[in-house]
């Protein structure tokens, strides 16, 4: 638990007494965590840094937030996959977590071509999810920033 206070907890609040209100504190950190779970691996940094810029964030909370959810993606990615094929009735998924990463790794393309479709429905269930779980986290976190504030 000293571990959790001392490298999130702290340097968040340190962030809150700089002058990074718990609105945007909020914002930053559930769109952080909401994309860091979009199931493209290696697509995160990015989308999080151009949020970041566009609406002008905290880039260094943002991906914080990007890289904790990045166990939470690496998760999620075949049950979203799974879920996304059988709502399409495509043929389900006949890779395991490891042989798709082995797969990206060795080939990216070939990758990309060999589960596309099954990407793309992943994608679609997260867009799904992900305005009523973008939601949730911002009013969640809002409130605590707001009590942390005083």
């Amino acid at each position: 638990m000293s571990f959790f206070k001392e490298k999130i907890t702290q340097p968040l609040l340190n962030f809150l007494k700089q002058g990074v209100t718990p609105k945007k504190m909020a914002l930053t950190l559930s769109l952080g965590l909401l994309f860091g779970i979009f199931p493209v691996i290696g697509t995160t940094t990015l989308i999080c840094t151009a949020l970041a810029l566009v609406f002008r964030l905290n880039m260094a909370i943002m991906q914080l937030a990007n890289y904790l959810a990045y166990p939470l993606q690496i998760i999620l990615l075949i049950p979203l996959m799974k879920f996304g094929t059988e709502i399409f009735s495509y043929d389900s998924l006949a890779f395991s977590l490891d042989q798709m990463l082995e797969m990206f790794k060795n080939d990216f393309w070939q990758a990309l071509q060999t589960l596309g479709m099954s990407q793309l429905y992943a994608i679609f269930v997260w867009l799904i999810l992900a305005f009523p779980l973008g939601i949730i986290l911002y009013v969640v976190l809002f409130q605590l920033f707001k009590r942390f504030e005083k």
